[in-house]
This record gives C-alpha cells, sequence and structure tokens, in this order.
C-alpha cells in the first residue's frame, strides 16, 4: 500500500477507537463483544435485534449510537395499537392537487430507525417492516408505487423477553425474525454495572466530527476485505450442522435460507478491518457467529440457551 493509502486506513481506525471511548462515556456494556457487534453491525448495513428485560439500555444504546456519530434516528413506539402505515407512511387526498400524495413514514430516515419495544405490536402491524427491511424500499398500501429508502438505513428494534412480560407482547413472526441480520442479548447488570450505568448518566456526550460520511466510507473498506472460499465454506458449513442438529427445533428456527450467513461475513470483514488486517480468519467467523444465529436458532427444550448451545456447536 502507498503512504497515502496507509494514511487514510489510520485515520479511520482513530475515528473507529474514538467512537468506541465515546461509547463507553454514556453506554454500558457488560461484554466488550456487544459494543463491537453494536458498532460492527451499524457500520456494514446489518440490522439489530436487541433483546433483553426493561431497564438494561437496550433504548439507550440505540439512542446514544445516533447521537455521537451524528446520524439522524426515527423512533417508533411499539404498541397493540400500532398500524403498518404508522411505520411506512401513507397516500392523504390533497385537493389542491386533485390526487393521492404519498407521506413518508419514519422507516425513510437517512440513519437510523429505533422500533422500540417491537414485539408489543401485532404481526399485521410489523408487516410494514417487511418490504422495507428485506428490499430497501416500500410499496404504500392502496399504492403501485414504490419508494426507496436512503442508502444507509439501519433498523434496530428493542424485544423484551415474551415468557417474562406476556401483558401486551406477542412472539415475532419468523419472516421479521430473519430480517434482523444479528441479536443482542443484553443480560441484567452485576451490582457493579449498575454503579457504572449511574455514572454515565453524569457524564458529557461527546460527538464525532463527519460521523454519517466516515460510516459509509469505512464500511465501503470493510466490503473490499477479503474472505476465502474456505472461510465463507466453514460459515455456510457451521450454519448446516446447526440445521441439522438433533436438539434444535426444525419448524421454529430459520436456517433455510442464506441471511444468517451474509450477516457473519459481513460482521466478520468488520473485525477483520478493525484489527487492520486485509483476510477474514477464522477467529472472526467464531466472533460473531453466535450473534448472527441466536434469533434464527430456538432449542426443543426451553433450559437450552441458544447462544450458548451455538459456542458450543463451533468451538467443537
Amino acid at each position: 500500500m502507498s503512504e497515502l493509502q496507509n494514511l487514510a486506513i489510520s485515520e479511520e481506525h482513530v475515528w473507529l477507537n474514538q467512537l468506541e471511548a465515546s461509547l463507553a462515556r454514556k453506554v454500558y456494556f457488560e461484554y466488550p463483544e456487544h459494543r463491537d457487534v453494536l458498532i460492527g453491525s451499524l457500520i456494514v448495513g446489518q440490522s439489530i435485534l436487541l433483546d433483553g428485560d426493561a431497564s438494561v439500555g437496550k433504548t439507550t444504546m440505540a439512542e446514544e449510537f445516533a447521537k455521537i456519530t451524528g446520524q439522524n434516528i426515527e423512533r417508533v413506539q411499539a404498541s397493540p395499537d400500532t398500524m403498518p402505515s404508522d411505520i411506512t407512511g401513507s397516500l392523504f387526498w390533497d385537493q389542491a392537487q386533485g390526487r393521492y400524495v404519498f407521506h413518508k413514514g419514519p422507516v425513510f430516515v437517512d440513519g437510523i430507525l429505533l422500533v422500540d419495544e417491537i414485539n408489543r405490536m401485532s404481526q399485521r402491524s410489523s408487516a410494514g417492516l417487511h418490504q422495507a427491511m428485506a428490499e430497501g424500499r416500500v410499496t404504500p398500501v392502496g399504492s403501485k408505487q414504490t419508494y426507496s429508502l436512503p442508502e444507509r438505513n439501519v433498523t434496530i428494534g428493542t424485544r423484551n423477553p415474551h415468557k417474562s412480560y406476556r401483558e401486551g407482547t406477542t412472539e415475532m413472526s419468523l419472516a421479521l425474525t430473519d430480517r434482523f441480520g444479528v441479536s443482542i442479548g443484553l443480560p441484567s447488570p452485576s451490582s457493579n454495572g449498575i454503579l457504572s450505568i449511574e455514572d454515565l448518566k453524569t457524564r458529557d456526550r461527546k460527538v464525532l466530527e463527519g460521523g454519517p460520511e466516515k460510516i459509509a466510507k469505512i464500511g465501503n473498506k470493510v466490503s473490499t476485505i477479503i474472505a476465502t472460499d474456505q472461510t465463507r465454506r466453514i460459515s455456510s458449513e457451521l450454519i448446516v450442522a446447526l440445521r441439522e442438529n438433533p436438539a434444535v427445533d426444525q419448524e421454529e428456527s430459520i436456517l433455510a435460507g442464506p441471511r444468517a450467513h451474509f450477516a457473519v461475513m459481513a460482521l466478520a470483514r468488520f473485525i477483520a478491518f478493525r484489527d487492520n488486517r486485509e483476510e477474514v480468519q477464522l477467529s472472526d467467523i467464531k466472533k460473531v457467529f453466535p450473534y448472527a444465529l441466536r434469533h434464527r436458532v430456538v432449542m426443543k427444550k426451553d433450559d437450552i440457551d441458544s447462544e450458548e448451545f451455538i459456542r458450543d456447536v463451533i468451538n467443537r
């Protein structure tokens, strides 16, 4: 590489280090890997599902990332009466123009769409996200015209445990769940964690300059990281191994499609880039694999944790 290329990469890594430091001032991470997955997913454009009990910081993570990086963020507070049009927008009759006009909804944000407590809205309502998350476009109800979303558009959904919060929650559809590239299970903080969260509230937020531009530039560079046929095959074979494992509920799991593999490889490339390497290693695959699969795997026995099971499978 030329000195100019080295300088550009060096500046991008400095910015990533600044982002990590700024997040650490305002967001508590029980595990450093959660921070890496959050940053990496939003840089490579993978939507994120944040799982955890109430008050563990799911919404704070999303909002602070947007504020620190200077990105736009639109929030939809999901509820049982949320309508698809509350997310996508609606057609309205414009008397002056004598025609229907489409008013875009929050899903068209040029940045981050935060759907808070996503499993409090009905499956019919959440269908408003299906086309947007899968295709990057929306076709409004009653219209034949399709509208494209901004290129840098990522969805973050927060989800409370269905079994713990039965009032007002529902099981997410498999179709919507599969549209999230990765998921992070946020544990309840330890006693030290509670004190750390209290301290974070007193700290000032450090906003980074040029966030959207830096994210786009880094994302483009991450996509050029080399992944050999061997490393790509390891990811696909691990997914098949999970699919065929007798402990996995085949009917309730989402392991037939390639979305999980795409998420694994995108995140693995980010880890390689962050570590200043030009090629994906097996360790990168193993690091990100549980986060791309944990929400897609349902165990036959309720007492088996899917994330721990996945880690056991990939380390055999």
